[in-house]
């Protein structure tokens, strides 16, 4: 439903930027919830799904060294998780 009333929201052409923290993507995906994580092809797939396409990506935010199976509301847990970073637009109308 969210991104249903995103996808509305958005004007022909509008951008959507995403920030979130990556989770293992063998995880199930109620445990990479449960840890304020979400696999970066799960919601890349969610979001494209609601009409939206991806546009790029950027590494900026990437952790390498992060351990995905920690919780980020963890102390410190936010603050040094592996990130992505993705840009979406909303296609023009025909």
């Amino acid at each position: 439903v969210l991104l249903a009333r995103i996808h509305e929201a958005l004007k022909p052409g509008g951008v959507l930027g995403v920030v979130d923290h990556v989770a293992d993507p063998a995880m199930p995906a109620a445990q990479a919830a449960f840890l304020g994580r979400i696999d970066p092809a799960r919601l890349q797939a969610d979001i494209e799904a609601a009409g939206v396409v991806l546009e790029s990506r950027s590494d900026m935010l990437r952790n390498p060294a992060d351990d995905r199976r920690v919780s980020v509301f963890e102390p410190g847990g936010a603050e040094s998780a592996d990130r992505v970073v993705l840009r979406f637009r909303k296609p023009a109308s025909p």
